[in-house]
């Protein structure tokens, strides 16, 4: 059994949904309002990653022991934005819907992917995760514990000095089905299904556009191989690092 990393890891996307910040406002328009009320209580936010690598297990459970949990309407909404997202993405990766994505990363997040490689903005995201699936007739991202810290990130010329974002780890068992040799419909075998399971430690942003819109968005993704890969898939490249 042969794993072309590349396409493999790319396989894993995750769900997501939030509301998406809306294109009629200015230009100019900066996004520099004023943080909810609840954000100076939150704690600073804690890096997810070691030298662009995502952190072991054990480093995420130490993070996430002290979870604070804001008692405000406002920070209830604002992670109900972020599971909307999350699980939004599984449904453009598996829909192989890739423009989906533009409300689901920022424009300059960067995301590793372990042996799938480093990304650099959406548009390489969305390019290399597109090409990396084509191997695959379709595939099924489920969506596991989920865990979401809203903390506080100290910024200059921001109002009251400070921001508000979020850090969340989930845990994703990611299918990928090649297409029945005899066409469909059809049957394959259990053997040339592969099963995936990592972690997602993502980093978020929130977005506010003109009119009030909120939307918060990934900024940086780091993908933790969490077992075994189980199963095949096809003995391809495509050009990037198999």
């Amino acid at each position: 059994m042969h794993f072309p990393n590349l396409l493999l890891m790319a396989a894993l996307a995750s769900p997501g949904a939030a509301s998406p910040v809306s294109s009629s406002c200015p230009p100019d328009w900066q996004g520099n309002v004023a943080a909810p009320g609840y954000t100076s209580s939150l704690p600073i936010c804690p890096v997810l990653q070691n030298n662009g690598v995502a952190l072991t297990r054990s480093e995420i459970a130490q993070i996430f022991t002290s979870h604070t949990v804001p008692v405000d309407d406002t920070a209830a909404a604002d992670m109900e934005l972020i599971r909307r997202t999350i699980s939004r993405y599984a449904l453009a990766i598996d829909g192989r819907n890739f423009p989906v994505l533009d409300s689901i990363f920022t424009q300059d997040a960067l995301a590793n992917y372990s042996e799938v490689g480093f990304m650099s903005g959406i548009q390489e995201i969305k390019a290399t995760l597109s090409a990396a699936l084509t191997l695959f007739a379709m595939t099924q991202h489920l969506m596991g514990t989920s865990v979401i810290q809203l903390c506080r990130e100290e910024q200059e010329g921001t109002v009251n000095g400070s921001v508000l974002s979020a850090v969340s780890a989930t845990y994703v068992l990611a299918t990928h089905f090649p297409a029945p040799s005899t066409g469909w419909p059809g049957v394959i075998s259990p053997e040339d299904i592969a099963v995936v399971p990592v972690m997602y430690q993502d980093s978020w942003t929130r977005e506010v556009d003109c009119h009030g819109a909120v939307a918060w968005k990934i900024r940086g993704r780091y993908l933790l191989y969490q077992g075994l890969l189980i199963g095949s898939v096809p003995n391809q490249s495509i050009g990037l690092n198999a």
